[in-house]
Formats: C-alpha cells, structure tokens, sequence
C-alpha cells in the first residue's frame, strides 16, 4: 500500500478540502481523488491498487488509485453533465 497520498487523514490537506480534487503524486504513481472534507477512518482494496478510504461513519470520502498511470490515462479528464452553472455564450 502506497503511503504518499494527500488524502490519508493528512492534516495538511483534508481539513481544507471541501471540493473534488485530483492529486496525482509522480514519485509513487498514484492517483488520489478528495470528495469531501472528511476525514479518512479506513481504507478498504477492492481491487488491486484500487483503495477506498471511508470516514468513521462509513461514507466515501476518497479513492487511491496505485500505478495510476500503468492503469488510467492521465492525459484527459472528460466531465459531463455535472450539475454546475455553466456560463452563457456571448
């Protein structure tokens, strides 16, 4: 299990989140995505190199995804239909 992830209960990092985030750390490969301001209590695998950390009442509060560039491509992120305002076109 890979220990540089900013979403492991760090006191630097999780008590400002309060959006999603995306932290892909180089020296480990790994890629750690924040949902929330909480903080992580537990991490179960469920599947190899794919971790979920959970906060003490059991919710998701972020994912761990090891090798994350053995695994993922990390070159694009595609959103959509995120229920965010989105500007008009002028």
């Amino acid at each position: 299990m890979i220990e540089e992830t900013r979403g492991r209960g760090d006191a630097g990092t999780r008590g400002r989140i309060s959006v999603m985030k995306f932290d892909y750390c180089r020296e480990t490969d790994s890629l750690y995505i924040d949902l929330n301001a909480n903080v992580a209590s537990d991490t179960i695998e469920i599947a190899d190199g794919f971790l979920v950390d959970l906060d003490e009442k059991g919710n998701v509060v972020g994912l761990d995804i090891e090798y994350a560039s053995k695994k993922l491509d990390l070159t694009t992120v595609d959103v959509e239909a995120l229920p965010i305002p989105v500007p008009a076109a002028v």
